[in-house]
C-alpha cells in the first residue's frame, strides 16, 4: 500500500500494518496515488504522460461518474449522509481513474488551480464575496496554469 510515514506515536493501531505499530504513524499517500495503486493491481490503464484517449474509454468512465452523481442525489433526497460521504468518494475516486486513464496527475493540477484560487483576494489578500458567497476574482488574481502542468508531466502542447 502507498503510504507515508507521519510521526512517532505511542498508542496500537489496528488499521496499520504490525511494523508500524513499533512507534511510526502512517497516513494515505494523496488520493491520486492511491487510485493510481488500484488502477494498476486491477489492469486498469494508467498512462506515463498526458494524451487523449478514445471516446468510448472516457463515456464509459463518465457513465460511472452519473451513476455515483445520482447515488449522491438519491442519497441527499434520503438525509443519509453516510451515503452522502460515500458517494463523495466515489465520485472523486473515479475522476481521479480518468485522470490516470488521461495520463494527468491530478494532484498536481487541483495544487495548481488552487495557487490561482489563492490569488483572488483583495488588496489585502482577503476574499472577495458575491451575493451568493461565492468567492470572486481580485485586483491580484491570476489564471492557473494548467498547459505548464501538463508539460512538465510529459505533454507535447500544440
Amino acid at each position: 500500500m502507498v503510504m507515508r510515514k507521519l510521526k512517532a506515536y505511542r498508542e496500537v493501531d489496528p488499521r496499520f500494518p504490525k511494523e508500524v505499530q513499533v512507534g511510526i504513524k502512517t497516513e494515505p499517500a494523496p488520493a491520486g496515488e492511491l487510485v493510481k495503486e488500484f488502477m494498476l493491481w486491477g489492469g486498469h490503464p494508467v498512462r506515463d504522460k498526458p494524451q487523449l484517449i478514445e471516446v468510448q474509454e472516457h463515456a464509459k468512465v463518465m457513465g460511472w461518474v452519473y451513476d455515483e452523481l445520482k447515488e449522491l442525489l438519491d442519497a441527499r433526497k434520503a438525509d443519509d449522509l453516510k451515503e452522502i460521504a460515500d458517494a463523495f468518494g466515489d465520485i472523486v475516486y473515479f475522476i481521479y481513474g480518468l485522470s490516470w486513464r488521461y495520463g494527468v496527475d491530478l494532484d498536481q493540477v487541483v495544487e495548481e488551480i488552487h495557487r490561482s484560487n489563492m490569488s483572488k483576494g483583495d488588496e489585502n489578500g482577503n476574499p472577495i464575496f458575491r451575493a451568493d458567497n461565492k468567492i470572486m476574482k481580485g485586483p491580484g488574481y491570476f489564471p492557473s496554469d494548467i498547459e505548464a502542468v501538463l508539460v512538465e508531466q510529459g505533454w507535447n502542447a500544440r
